[in-house]
C-alpha cells in the first residue's frame, strides 16, 4: 500500500495518453500525404525485415545482459522492464512517433502525415520500414533500463519509455533521418550535412542522455558510495547471462547496421564487416586495458568494451574502411573505460551497467569519428574541419533535446509524486523495497535467496524477537537452503531455553555470595581488612571470586600494617625503616613509592648537609644533584642550589668588580639580576664607580681645556711668527722691486718720447700712400670703361659674322636649286662668304676672351687698390691714436716715479714694526709650549682609568 497513490496516478496518466492517441478525430491529423515513396524491390523487403528480426533479437540480448549484471533480487524487475519498454514503444511509436519521425517535414523540426498516424501506412515499403524503425525505437528506450536499474519504480520507467518513443526519439530521428521514407531533404540536421548512418547519436546517445537525466533525478543505489564518496563495486549475480547477452547483441548488430542500408544488395557487406571488426577491436582493447588497470579480466570490462566498439562504428559503418573500423572500435572501448571512471569517481553518478558511457560517450565519439576517418570525398562538407563542426553541432543539439526534455518532464513528475499524500519517494522505490529487492515488492516473484534474505533481515532488525521461519516450498530453488535455515532457528531456540534454566539455578547461589561479599567490602571501606569469606560448598567462578577477595584482604592488611610501622619510624626521625614483603599491583606500587620516598629523603638530607657544611667554609660552588627528584624534593634542592649559586655568583662578581676598579677600569659594574642585599650591594658598587668616573671626567675636561687653550695660543703665535717673517721678507722684496720699477719707468718714459716721434712720421707716410691709391682707383675705372666699349664693338662684329653666315647659306641654297655654270659661281661665293664669317666669328670670340681677361684683371686690381687705400687709412688712424697713447704713457711714467719714492719711505716704516712683532710671537710660542706639556702630562695620568662614555653616563 506504500505506493498505491503513485501506482493509481501513473496508471491513469498512461491510459489517458494511449486513449488520446486513438480518440483524437482524424480531421485533426489530416494533412496532405507524402509526395511519394521510393520504390523498393522484393529483395529489399526481405533483407530489411530480416535485419529487423535481428534487431528485435537484440532486445533479448539487452534483457540477458541487464538481468545478469544486477543482483539476483532485482533480476526479474530488470527483465520485465526490458519486456515492457518494447511493449509501450510499439504502441506509442506506432500510434504517433512514426509519423512525427517520417511524415512530411514541418520546417525541418518534425514530420507529420495522416496516413502514417495510428499504425497507418502509405504502401508496402512504409510497412517494412515501420517494422525496422520500431526495433530502433525499442533499442533507444531499453538503453535506459540498465542505467536506472535496482532503484526506479516500474511505473515511472514506463512513463519515461513512452516519452522516448512518442516524442524524444521521433523528433531527434526526424532531424537526421526524416527524409529516408519519402526522399525529402529539408530536415534540420540532414540539410546541413550531419552524418549518422545507423544511429550512434540518433539511437544510442538519445537513450543514454535520457537515462542520464533520470539517473541524476533518482540518485545512486544505497551503498554504492562510501562516506568519502568513493564508489563501491556491486557484483553481478550472473556474469554468464550477461556474457550471453552481449554475444546476442553482437549478432543483432549485424542487422542493426547492415539493415540501415535499406537495400538487399552487396552494399551492406562492408557495413557488416566493419561492424564485426569494431566489436572485436573494442573487446580486445578492453581486455588489455582492464588487465593493465585492474590486474585481472573482469567480465563487465570486456562486455562494455565490445559494446563501446559496436556503438562507435555505427555512425560511419557505411563509409569507413575495415582498418579504420578497427581503430574506431578500439578507441570506442577506451572512451567507455575513462567515461565510466568519470561518471563514478568524479561526478558520483550510479550507472549499474555503464549504459551512459557505452551508448552516450562512445556514441558521441563514433559520430565525431565520421569526420576524422571517413574519406573526404564522401563527407558532405568536403573538408574534415567543416564536417567536424557539423557533427559537433548535431551532437550538441540532440543532447540538449534528449537530456533537457527528459529532465524537465521526469523531474516534474518526481516533484509532483513526492508532494502527494503517501506519494512515496517519487520515481524511486522505497528504501525497504530497494534493500529487499524489486522482484518481491514490484512483481511478487522472489527468486533464489530472496526469501532467505528477507527472513535474515527481519532477524537482524529485531534479534530479541522469536526467530522467524521460512515457509517451505518444495518447488522453490532455495528449498534446501530454507530447510537448513529453519533447523538453525530451532537450534537457537533450544539453546535459549537451556541457558534460561541454568541461569535460574545459579541465580540463588549468586545472591548469597553477593551478600557475603557486600559485608566484607563494607568492612574494608572502614579500614577493617580482617574479615574473610567462607568458601565451603562453592565451585567455579564463585569459588575463585571468594578466594580472590580473601587474598586481597590479607595482602591489603599486611601492606597497611607495614606502611603504618614505616611512617611511625619516620615520625621519630628514623629513615631506615622500609616496607618489607613481596607486594604486587597497586600495593606493590605503594611499597615501591614509600620505600623510594624514604630512600630519596635520606639521600636528599645527606646532600643538603654536605652542601651546608661546604657553604660554612665559604665554598658555594657545591651543587645538589636533581636526578630522580621531583615535587617538593626537586623544589628544595633547586632552592638550595639557587641560594649557593646566587651567593657564589654575587661574591665572585663583587670581587671581580673591585679588582678591575683597582686596575683603573671604572666602566665595570655588577649586573641587575640580584634581589635583596645583593641588589643593594650591586647598586652601591655602581654608584661608587660612577662617582669616581664623574670626578675623573671633570678633571680630564679641565686638563683638556687647558691643553686646548695652550694649543690655540701656540697656533696663534706660530701664525703671527710666520706672518711677521713673511712680512719682513715681502718688504725686503718690495724694496728691490721698487728700485727696479723706478729704473724701468725712467727707461719707458724715454722710449715713449721716441715712439711718439716715430708714430707722427708713420702717419705722414700713410697719408701719402692713401693719396696714390685713390689716383690708381680712378685709372682702373677708365680702363674698365674702355673694355666695355670694346665689348660693344665685338657684339657688332659677331652680328656681322652671323649675317654673313646666313648669306652663305642662301647662296648655297640657290646653288642647289639651279644648274650649270652660274650655280658653280654661287657655290664658290657662298663658300668664301662662309669662310669669312667663320674667321670673323673666331677672331671676335678670341678678342672677347682676351677682353674678359683684361676686365677680370682690372677688376681684381681695383679691388686690391681699394683694399690698400682702406689699409693705409686704418694705419693713419692707428698711428694717430698710438701717438696720443704714447704721450699719455710718458706723462704717467713721470708721475709713477714720484709715487714710487713715497711708497719706499712707507715700506721702511712697516719693516721696522714687523721685526718687533716677530720677536713678540717667539715669546708667545715658548709660553704655550710650557702649558701644553703640563696639560698633556695630566691627561696621560687620567688616561690609565677606563671610564664609561658621556652617552653611557647620561643613559645611566
Amino acid at each position: 500500500m506504500l505506493q498505491s497513490v503513485e501506482q493509481v496516478l501513473m496508471s491513469k496518466v498512461f491510459v489517458a495518453a494511449v486513449l488520446a492517441l486513438f480518440l483524437v478525430p482524424a480531421a485533426v491529423w489530416a494533412e496532405a500525404p507524402p509526395a511519394g515513396f521510393a520504390l523498393q524491390s522484393d529483395v529489399d523487403h526481405v533483407w530489411t525485415i530480416t535485419a529487423a528480426v535481428l534487431v528485435f533479437f537484440m532486445q533479448i540480448g539487452f534483457l540477458l545482459l541487464e538481468a545478469g549484471s544486477v543482483r539476483s533480487k532485482n533480476s526479474v524487475n530488470v527483465a520485465q522492464k526490458n519486456l515492457m519498454d518494447f511493449v509501450v514503444s510499439t504502441v506509442a511509436f506506432g500510434a504517433i512517433g512514426y509519423t512525427l519521425m517520417f511524415g512530411t517535414s514541418q520546417a525541418g523540426w518534425f514530420g507529420w502525415s495522416s496516413e502514417l498516424a495510428l499504425f497507418g501506412s502509405a504502401g508496402d515499403w512504409s510497412l517494412t520500414f515501420f517494422v525496422f524503425q520500431l526495433m530502433f525505437c525499442g533499442t533507444a528506450a531499453t538503453i535506459m533500463s540498465g542505467a536506472v536499474a535496482e532503484r526506479m519504480t516500474i511505473n515511472g520507467y514506463l512513463v519515461a519509455a513512452v516519452l522516448i518513443a512518442v516524442v524524444i526519439y521521433p523528433v531527434a530521428g526526424h532531424w537526421v533521418w526524416g527524409g529516408l521514407l519519402n526522399g525529402t531533404d529539408t530536415q534540420l540536421l540532414a540539410s546541413i550535412g550531419f552524418v549518422d548512418f545507423a544511429g550512434s547519436t540518433v539511437v544510442h546517445s538519445v537513450g543514454a542522455w535520457s537515462a542520464l537525466a533520470i539517473v541524476i533525478i533518482i540518485g545512486p543505489r544505497i551503498g554504492k558510495f562510501d562516506d568519502d564518496g568513493k564508489p563501491r563495486r556491486m557484483h553481478a549475480h550472473s556474469p554468464i547471462l550477461a556474457t550471453a547477452g552481449v554475444l546476442i547483441l553482437w549478432l543483432g548488430w549485424i542487422g542493426f547496421n547492415g539493415g540501415s542500408a535499406l537495400s538487399g544488395t552487396a552494399a551492406f557487406a562492408q557495413i557488416i564487416v566493419n561492424t564485426v571488426i569494431a566489436g572485436g577491436a573494442g573487446g580486445f582493447a578492453a581486455l588489455v586495458l582492464g588487465r593493465f588497470t585492474d590486474g585481472l579480466f573482469r567480465p563487465a570490462t570486456s562486455i562494455n568494451g565490445i559494446l563501446g566498439g559496436l556503438v562507435a562504428v555505427t555512425a560511419g559503418a557505411d563509409l569507413i574502411s575495415p582498418q579504420n573500423a578497427f581503430l574506431i572500435g578500439m578507441l570506442g572501448a577506451v572512451v567507455v573505460h575513462f567515461a565510466s571512471w568519470l561518471l563514478e569517481s568524479v561526478l558520483r553518478l550510479d550507472d549499474p551497467l555503464g549504459a551512459i558511457p557505452v551508448h552516450g560517450f562512445a556514441g558521441t565519439f563514433g559520430t565525431i569519428a565520421v569526420a576524422l576517418f571517413a574519406p573526404i570525398d564522401s563527407l558532405p562538407a568536403e573538408t574534415r574541419h567543416g564536417q567536424l563542426g557539423i557533427q559537433l553541432t548535431g551532437i550538441g543539439l540532440v543532447f540538449a533535446w534528449a537530456f533537457g526534455v527528459t529532465f524537465a518532464v521526469m523531474k516534474t513528475i518526481d516533484v509532483v509524486l513526492k508532494g502527494l499524500p503517501d506519494g512515496g519517494n517519487g520515481l524511486r522505490v522505497p528504501e525497504l523495497f530497494e534493500r529487499e529487492g524489486l522482484n518481491r515488492h514490484e512483481h511478487d516473484a522472489p527468486m533464489g535467496s530472496d526469501v532467505l534474505q528477507a527472513a535474515m533481515a527481519d532477524l537482524v532488525r529485531n534479534p530479541s524477537a522469536t526467530a522467524p521461519r521460512i515457509e517451505l516450498d518444495p518447488g522453490d530453488e532455495a528449498y534446501e537452503t530454507s530447510v537448513l535455515f529453519n533447523r538453525i532457528i530451532d537450534t537457537i531456540e533450544d539453546t535459549r531455553n537451556e541457558e534460561e534454566s541454568r541461569y535460574q539455578r545459579n541465580k540463588a547461589r549468586q545472591m548469597k555470595v553477593e551478600a557475603e561479599v557486600s559485608e566484607v567490602v563494607k568492612a574494608c571501606s572502614v579500614g577493617d581488612f580482617g574479615k574473610r569469606l567462607p568458601v565451603e560448598g562453592l565451585d567455579g567462578f564463585l569459588l575463585e571470586l571468594c578466594h580472590g577477595i580473601n587474598e586481597l584482604c590479607q595482602v591489603t592488611e599486611t601492606a597497611v600494617t607495614s606502611v603504618a610501622e614505616s611512617m611511625a619510624a619516620v615520625s621519630q626521625g628514623n629513615l631506615s625503616k622500609r616496607i618489607d614483603g613481596d607486594f604486587r599491583g597497586h600495593l606493590g606500587q605503594v611499597q615501591t613509592a614509600v620505600n623510594g620516598t624514604l630512600d630519596q629523603l635520606s639521600e636528599l638530607l645527606d646532600d643538603v648537609q654536605t652542601s651546608v657544611e661546604a657553604a660554612k667554609r665559604g665554598n658555594f660552588a657545591l651543587q645538589i644533584s636533581l636526578d630522580g627528584r621531583a615535587g617538593f624534593f626537586e623544589r628544595l634542592c633547586t632552592g638550595i642550589n639557587a641560594l649557593c649559586d646566587i651567593s657564589e655568583r654575587g661574591l665572585s662578581e663583587l670581587y671581580s668588580v673591585l679588582e678591575e676598579v683597582g686596575d683603573g677600569d671604572l666602566t665595570v659594574s655588577m649586573s641587575d639580576a640580584y634581589e635583596g642585599r645583593f641588589a643593594d650591594i650591586a647598586q652601591a658598587v655602581t654608584r661608587m664607580t660612577r662617582g669616581i668616573s664623574d670626578m675623573m671626567d671633570e678633571v680630564q675636561e679641565t686638563a683638556t681645556e687647558v691643553s686646548q687653550k695652550a694649543l690655540d695660543i701656540a697656533t696663534t703665535a706660530a701664525r703671527v711668527k710666520s706672518g711677521s717673517t713673511e712680512q719682513v721678507e715681502a718688504l725686503s722684496d718690495s724694496e728691490i722691486l721698487l728700485a727696479s720699477f723706478t729704473q724701468s719707468a725712467t727707461v719707458v718714459a724715454k722710449e715713449a718720447t721716441e715712439a711718439d716721434v716715430l708714430c707722427k712720421t708713420a702717419c705722414v707716410r700713410a697719408e701719402e700712400g692713401q693719396s696714390v691709391s685713390e689716383k690708381l682707383q680712378e685709372q682702373f675705372k677708365e680702363i674698365q670703361a674702355t673694355t666695355a666699349e670694346i665689348g660693344l664693338a665685338l657684339e657688332q662684329i659677331e652680328a656681322i659674322a652671323l649675317q654673313t653666315t646666313l648669306i652663305s647659306l642662301n647662296a648655297s641654297v640657290e646653288a642647289a636649286r639651279g644648274s650649270g655654270g652660274s650655280n658653280a659661281g654661287f657655290k664658290v661665293v657662298a663658300q668664301e662668304v662662309r669662310d669669312l664669317a667663320n674667321r670673323s666669328g673666331a677672331a671676335a670670340a678670341d678678342i672677347r676672351a682676351k677682353t674678359e681677361t683684361v676686365n677680370s684683371a682690372v677688376a681684381n686690381g681695383g679691388k686690391l687698390v681699394s683694399h690698400a687705400a682702406s689699409a693705409l687709412s686704418a694705419i693713419h688712424q692707428a698711428m694717430s691714436e698710438s701717438s696720443e697713447m704714447v704721450a699719455g704713457l710718458s706723462a704717467a711714467g713721470a708721475e709713477q716715479i714720484q709715487k714710487t719714492a713715497a711708497l719706499k719711505n712707507q715700506i721702511e716704516i712697516i719693516s721696522d714694526r714687523a721685526i718687533q712683532n716677530l720677536a713678540l710671537a717667539r715669546d708667545s710660542a715658548d709660553l704655550s709650549s710650557g702649558l701644553e706639556d703640563g696639560s698633556a702630562h695630566t691627561i696621560e695620568q687620567l688616561g690609565r682609568f677606563k671610564r664609561p662614555s658621556v652617552l653611557g653616563q647620561r643613559a645611566a
